[in-house]
This record gives structure tokens, sequence and C-alpha cells, in this order.
């Protein structure tokens, strides 16, 4: 495939890709030649593939993988749009010589990947000495810079970024036809492995997370993700289900950037400096999942966050006052570490709690509320039982009134995602008066008294 040739496909993909943002709204379908699989298992270089929605948050293409139909995410620069089926088809005829041609730069510095194939354009991307890009093309003829000669080549970094470079510095190798031991050896040599083992991952949830600014506390922690161990050949990936080893003899790849961790049954793809495809088996199940990085940092600063904010909830009703009660609800008694005691929950709740759980417990404020129920609703407050499961509670929607405190009763099937999304068709009303807890030592007349507070 001549040089020219990729500049006219990549000018005319940013014409698909335009228009393929337009359509996305509307359901439609674009064509697709994948130039950089991040999984050849899954999905071969030079495979043909419905685009079906283009993120610009991430920069991906949500694909349709040819004969299983399963849909994946790919950096946007690694597939090449096309309106028409036959276009595509063309583009695959010539793109079929270098299905398997990469490159690793053998400059001891940074090598330069120009937006043109000549010395004086524009340099968009340097190249660290020994990371590998993918071969889209080459010119026709080799060509002179200074008293070197050599071909210009397209090719595309592991990020996704397309341009030119000059041949001079580059070490071009066919992935199929290499050996286990060059296959070792480009692995050691790997800046892009060596940028794997130099952070911890974290699953993509944890974006999505800080996107929605709905923040998990149980699984946004630190010691869920990855964590590579170089030095003693290990990878951990602990998450809220599973906590894993994976003790390697060796790395290899399956195509560049991909990467077989021997012994094991993981296999990670590297997207790029901030984002891995991670898949492997346990317990007779696939996991295949996206994890990031993002600094810890950062992770930290959103849980402090998240704790301040349920603090907050918190200490607003408590401040209120720290006994409620109800004439047919029974009284709530709440001290200052978000411990309550609930008389009557039980004759309340018979279906729901377990006969074997007690009256107290811990108060919580996990969820956040749909748009709709922001209307009409405050917040939500969750109860925790003593004797029931750890992540077991019983939810509601609550208001702040005047003289109290209104719980409208939320059943699990109107969350989703941590997010309570509406009322039950048939509501639960439950209303509390605040009081002030009495002195003892100094008790009015017209004081609460806590021995009568259950009738």
């Amino acid at each position: 495939m001549r040089y020219r040739d990729l500049r006219i496909g990549l000018a005319a993909s940013l014409v698909v890709g335009l228009l393929l943002t337009i359509s996305c709204g509307m359901g439609r379908i674009s064509w697709g030649v994948v130039l950089w699989s991040e999984n050849e298992e899954l999905l071969q270089n030079g495979a043909l593939v419905s685009i079906i929605s283009k993120s610009e948050l991430y920069g991906t293409y949500t694909i349709k993988v040819p004969g299983s139909g399963e849909k994946i995410n790919i950096i946007q620069g690694k597939v090449l749009p096309f309106k028409k089926k036959k276009e595509a088809d063309e583009f695959i005829a010539e793109y079929t010589p270098y299905l398997f041609t990469f490159a690793v730069s053998k400059k001891n510095g940074s090598l330069p990947i120009r937006s043109k194939p000549k010395a004086s354009a524009e340099n968009i991307y340097r190249l660290r000495p020994g990371t590998s890009i993918k071969i889209l093309s080459r010119s026709e003829k080799p060509a002179k810079v200074g008293n070197l000669e050599d071909y210009w080549y397209g090719v595309l970094t592991n990020d996704g970024i397309s341009g030119y470079c000059f041949g001079h510095s580059l070490r071009i190798f066919n992935s199929k036809k290499m050996d286990a031991g060059q296959a070792v050896r480009i692995s050691d040599e790997d800046a892009i492995l060596e940028e794997f083992f130099n952070k911890n991952w974290r699953h993509s949830s944890f974006q999505e997370m800080i996107d929605r600014g709905q923040i998990n506390l149980d699984n946004f922690q630190l010691g869920y993700g990855i964590f590579p161990d170089k030095k003693n050949r290990l990878i951990k990936i602990v998450t809220p289900d599973h906590s894993l080893r994976f003790d390697y003899s060796a790395i290899s790849t399956a195509g560049t950037a991909f990467y077989l961790f021997k012994g094991t049954n993981l296999k990670i793809a590297v997207r790029s400096n901030n984002e891995l495809f991670v898949k492997y088996t346990h317990k007779n199940k696939d996991y295949r999942d996206t994890y990031i990085y993002i600094e810890e940092s950062k992770i930290e600063e959103y849980v402090n966050k998240e704790e301040e904010r349920r603090n907050n909830l918190y200490a607003e009703l408590h401040h209120r006052g720290n006994i409620l009660k109800s004439s047919d609800s029974g009284t709530i008694i709440l001290d200052d570490y978000k411990k309550f005691t609930w008389t009557k929950a039980h004759s309340l709740f018979p279906d729901i709690l377990p006969g074997a759980s007690g009256d107290d417990g811990i108060v919580e404020f996990p969820l956040f509320l749909s748009r709709e129920l922001r209307r009409n609703y405050k917040g939500a407050i969750s109860f925790h039982f003593n004797g029931t499961p750890e992540k077991f509670y019983i939810h509601f929607l609550y208001n702040l009134t005047e003289e109290g405190l209104e719980l409208v009763y939320l059943p699990e099937k109107h969350i989703d995602k941590d997010v309570a999304l509406e009322e039950s068709p048939v509501l639960r009303k439950f209303l509390f008066t605040f009081f002030d807890k009495p002195d003892t030592a100094d008790k009015p007349e017209d004081a609460v008294d806590q021995n009568n507070l259950n009738e």
C-alpha cells in the first residue's frame, strides 16, 4: 500500500468520523477496518467490522466483532472508518501485506513521527527507544534525508496516533514470524511493558464513578486493582469479588502490546499509557475488563470527598435532634457515630428483616438520587441492622421537615448502580418528630422521658 493511499484514507476517515458522530444518535452503523487489534485472539488486524458508536470522552469506537457479534471498545485511531463497504474492502486488499508488520525504534533518543513523509514536516509524536509501532504503509521508493537513504513508513502508535517515520532508525519485523525467543526479547525491551509494570491499575468502573460523581466506597478503594510486581514475576488482581495471584515464568507477545504471562491464563493488551484490556479465567468464568491508571492521590481525594458528603448529611440529620419519635413507627435514637437503635423496626418490616437481627446498627448514605427524585426528596438514607449480612441495607428516600423526618421505603428493585431511580408504586411513608436528648442531670418537667419513648 502506497503512503499516498494512506494519506487519502486518513483524510477520508475524518469525514466519515464526523458523519459517524452525527449518526450515532440515530443508531446508524459505519464500516471500519481494524488497523491494530488490541486482542488478536478475538479480533485480527485487517478485520472488517461494524462501528456501532463513537465516544469522544474516551476516544474510542464501539465495534461489533465479526462472527461472535460481541461488542468491544477500541481506540479510534486503531480503526479506519469507511462510509461504504466497497471502499473498506479495497483498503483491506492494499493493507493485507502489512497486517503483521511492526517496527521498533533503534534510536538511542526519541524518534520523531511526522505529519507528512518528509524531514521538514511537523513533528507530531516522539517515539521512545524500544517502543513498538504498527506499520501501515511504505513509500514506493527510498528517499534521502541528509546522507541517509531509506523508505518512509506510514505508522501507527499504540495510543492511536498516525503519521510517518523515516526507516533508517526502525527495526522492521513480522509478528507472525517471530519465534518465542524473539518475542520475549522484544517484551524485555518494550517501553510499553515497562509502563505497565511501573503503575497500579484500576478497573474502568473507577472512572465511571468519577464521571458520574457517584463514588461507591465499597468498590472505590486503593486495595482494588491490578498490582504488577516485575521483580517477583507476579501480577495480583484484586476486585470486590476475588483476589488472585498470577505467578508467571516469562512474558511473550501475541502481537505488539498484547502480552501473555506464561504459566498463567492472564493476557493483557496495553491500549495506551493509561489503559489496559485484561483477560483471565477464574472458576470457569472468563473475565474481560478494561483497567485504567489513576493517581493514588486522586483516589484518596475522591474517597475523602465522598466520606465528607456522607458525614455532612448525617451531621445535618443529627443536629436536628438525636431522638426521632413516631406514634406508629417506633423510635429511632442516633448517636454521634452513625449508630442507631430503632424500636418497632421488626414489626414494620417482618418480611425484610431476619428474625435474628437486632434493633440497632449503622446509618449510611451510599445512594444517590435520580434527577426526577431530586425534585421531591433531599436524599436517600440506609439502615444496616446488626445480625444481617454485611452489605444488607433497608433504604429510604427522605425529607427533613420543620418538625421532623419523613421516610419513604425504597425497595432494592428501584435502585441501579447506587442510584435511586424512582419511588415504589405503593408508597410506605414513616413520619418522625425530632427531640433533643434529655439531660438527665437537669431534666425539665416537659422533657422527653426515654422510658416512655416506646409508648
